[in-house]
């Protein structure tokens, strides 16, 4: 008979019915309750979502513990404003809960799962259990000549993102996370070498996407369109960086026949694209 382990997750990003972040946090802590029995640390206002749904969907072995700054150490915090600092500083008060935590459970494993990068501590790797850390991602970033083709907006978004990492590489409490992983999970090979530099001792690569099984069924039921068009299709959030206005001018250069390109999302590059899209004649 298979051992259930006490895992304790931290999943700052975990909400039911997202993708991204909120929904890599939401469905790794119900594929692993299968296994094992689940706490999860994450963000208060998470807490109605999660608890409408366990309520329609109960989850067995499924539980989840909230924490945030106090309001008067968050007023400053407003949507994705400030989001990289309250992030940080949510990850050192929760050091004080997860330990507490822990004393009452009793965890034999800490995951830490969300957000999906690597430069900046996890509360849950200063627990005196063994700890996994990821998937986490970030180490990748557009080569310089590309960078003329950001706009300004992009640049100083990449520019920013380049700072921020470099800040974390340096900081003790990321590197101590890295050092103090059993193993860490990276989503791509050049995270990885920069993850490998911080100390930690084992490295294995593992995306932080996929699709359910129920999910792959239902698109296996759809018939393909034997007639119309040949469609392309981007789903994501419209950054710069993500190279869309690329794949834009290769679509206006190849001059298929019978071709459409969609884009499902939204973000700081739409603008852009839509602009891009009308220049290129192809909108």
């Amino acid at each position: 008979m298979e051992t259930r382990l006490k895992v304790l997750l931290s999943a700052y990003a975990c909400e039911p019915g997202k993708g991204s972040e909120p929904g890599v946090g939401w469905n790794l802590a119900i594929h692993m309750s299968r296994l094992h029995d689940v706490w999860v640390l994450t963000r208060a206002n998470n807490r109605v979502v999660i608890e409408e749904e366990l309520q329609r969907n109960p989850v067995a072995n499924l539980h989840f513990c909230y924490h945030d700054l106090p309001v008067w150490a968050r007023f400053w915090k407003r949507g994705p404003r400030g989001v990289q600092l309250y992030y940080y500083l949510w990850q050192l008060t929760g050091v004080r809960v997860v330990r507490a935590l822990h004393r009452r459970v009793g965890f034999h494993l800490a995951h830490h799962v969300t957000f999906v990068k690597y430069w900046m501590p996890s509360c849950v790797a200063f627990l005196r259990v063994p700890f996994i850390w990821g998937p986490v991602g970030g180490g990748v970033s557009a080569p310089l000549p590309f960078w003329r083709e950001l706009g300004l907006s992009g640049v100083l978004y990449e520019a920013l993102r380049t700072v921020g990492r470099w800040v974390g590489e340096h900081d003790p409490l990321v590197r101590l996370t890295a050092q103090r992983a059993a193993i860490v999970l990276s989503t791509t090979q050049e995270t990885a070498v920069r993850i490998t530099r911080l100390g930690a001792k084992r490295v294995k690569m593992m995306l932080e996407a996929a699709l359910p099984q129920n999910e792959l069924d239902q698109l296996g039921r759809i018939e393909a369109p034997k007639v119309g068009p040949f469609r392309f299709v981007y789903i994501g959030r419209l950054l710069p960086l993500k190279g869309q206005h690329l794949a834009l001018r290769a679509f206006a250069l190849a001059k298929l026949p019978d071709a459409e390109y969609w884009i499902i999302g939204g973000g700081p590059a739409q603008t852009q694209l839509e602009n891009l899209a009308t220049e290129l004649n192809i909108k």
